[in-house]
């Protein structure tokens, strides 16, 4: 053998025990933090913080609803430090809150629809701005007052109509608030969000108005993939290789790795780069393994077609509720309305009540900071309080006695 190659080869084989040195030394340092942070009594990160699906359960109807009768401790929000640890107990109807008591002849009772806002387990149910506002209507309107708390987290505006056209409507209520949020626009044109255990239907809105249900029966996704509808409204698969492969050792290590748990809370000192990284596990290439003709062949829906579709959602919340002898009132900000048509949904007779984001429609001023969580964007305690404050005026305004 030529004296060059020899020295080529004697060359790469040090390279490759060097590497091996390196890798074998990297192993042993993983396992050996592993093993000392478990000794040391820390857990992984969903002994820590809840898990996304907490009191979760598959619906055929929705994709998930709340598992009836359970209850828990909603800890958050990962992976920044814990400012939650809200005590959450679901009834036997799968709603947040007690039990629905029998109807008294003259009480006036609320269904509240909608996502994580509605649903508020970042707060205790004594704290939650449904139940506020039970305690400061009832003494204002001399009656009894039952305010049914149906939010979800993270459905759209499609399950939260399904949801209410399906079983809602069954709970006789006099009063339909839907609390709309800016991400129902991206939430009503998915299927499957990358890393829920759960995906969801979803409405096609054809040329002459109509909705169509699409994506039902819900099939079997698998838990890191990305499905979507496209601009002709048909489902489409949109994650990649890179998003594919992130998510599960994303999944992988959540589950198993107390060092993994202890980098995520470091991490969680810099939110912007925890953000960017999810967004890595959330969409990558659709041009990968096999989706390729896919990804040329359709677009995504993307936000403008995601407002029209939630328009006509609306719109058929609204005729629903009527056709049933009740009332819908939209709740939304202004910032929110205006990614809407507006126009369209006054055409259509929705009644919309404008609030301020976050909750402050008192007149007082409240920042931003001040009603949400510091790493979270749901309402704190304090949100919540000025969430009641504002919508007691509203509600007393919609109060009308049966048969008057």
């Amino acid at each position: 053998m030529p004296e060059g190659k020899r020295r080529g080869l004697s060359r790469l084989a040090n390279a490759a025990g060097l590497a091996a040195l390196v890798l074998g030394g990297t192993i042993a340092a993983v396992l050996v933090a592993e093993i000392g942070l478990r000794l040391a009594g820390f857990g992984t990160l969903y002994e820590i913080y809840s898990k996304p699906t907490l009191f979760w359960r598959a619906d055929p109807l929705l994709g998930w609803s709340h598992e009836p009768s359970s209850s828990g401790i909603y800890v958050g929000p990962r992976p920044f430090p814990i400012e939650f640890e809200a005590s959450v107990r679901i009834n036997s109807l799968g709603l947040r809150g007690p039990e629905l008591p029998l109807r008294a002849t003259d009480e006036f009772r609320i269904l509240v629809l909608g996502d994580s806002a509605v649903a508020g387990f970042e707060v205790s149910w004594e704290r939650h701005y449904i139940a506020l506002l039970e305690r400061q209507l009832e003494p204002r309107l001399g009656i009894p007052v039952t305010i049914i708390n149906a939010g979800v987290r993270g459905y759209g505006t499609d399950q939260s109509y399904l949801y209410y056209r399906e079983r809602g409507h069954a709970l006789d209520p006099d009063l339909v608030l839907f609390v709309h949020n800016t991400n129902d626009l991206e939430n009503n044109v998915v299927l499957h969000r990358m890393r829920r255990i759960y995906g969801k239907p979803a409405f096609a809105l054809r040329e002459d108005g109509a909705l169509e249900l699409v994506g039902h029966p819900i099939p079997d996704y698998e838990v890191c993939s990305s499905w979507r509808l496209d601009a002709r409204y048909q489902p489409i698969r949109t994650d990649g290789v890179t998003s594919r492969t992130l998510c599960g050792a994303q999944i992988a290590l959540a589950d198993r790795s107390a060092l993994f748990s202890l980098a995520s809370m470091v991490l969680g000192r810099f939110p912007e780069l925890v953000h960017a990284l999810t967004d890595l596990t959330r969409s990558g290439p659709r041009a990968a393994l096999g989706f390729a003709a896919v990804a040329r062949a359709a677009e995504p829906a993307d936000r403008s077609q995601g407002a029209a579709l939630t328009v006509a959602l609306m719109g058929a919340m609204d005729r629903t509720v009527r056709a049933n002898g009740s009332r819908l009132v939209v709740i939304i900000s202004a910032r929110d309305l205006a990614e809407l048509d507006a126009q369209a949904l006054r055409r259509a007779g929705v009644d919309i009540q404008l609030v301020e984001r976050r909750g402050a429609t008192t007149g007082l001023v409240q920042s931003r900071e001040q009603l949400v969580f510091e790493r979270d964007p749901h309402l704190n305690e304090r949100g919540h309080y000025y969430s009641a404050l504002g919508l007691v005026p509203i509600l007393v305004k919609y109060h009308e006695p049966r048969g008057s």
